[in-house]
């Protein structure tokens, strides 16, 4: 039987249906008798498909660039 480490690193595989029948079974047993865990499950299949429905914001050269230089501002000041 999984644990609770073992059943959060498998759940993105879980909602993706990557796991072998196997897996699945113990999976699916697991959130049957652990509630906190079936909450996840719940939780993070909601935010997947949340986020399959958002489109990529486009974005010009210049709003690259300004990220860009934000990021090694921000890199930058992290170095002692």
């Amino acid at each position: 039987m999984l644990n609770c480490k073992e059943l959060s690193e498998q759940a993105s595989d879980y909602i993706d249906k990557n796991l072998s029948f196997l897996e699945r079974v113990q999976f699916r047993l697991h959130i049957m008798m652990c509630k906190h865990c079936h909450r996840f499950v719940e939780q993070l299949t909601v935010t997947v498909n949340a986020t399959k429905t958002l489109k990529p914001k486009p974005m010009s050269e210049q709003d690259i660039e300004t990220q860009a230089n934000k990021m090694r501002v921000e890199r930058n000041s992290k170095i002692p």
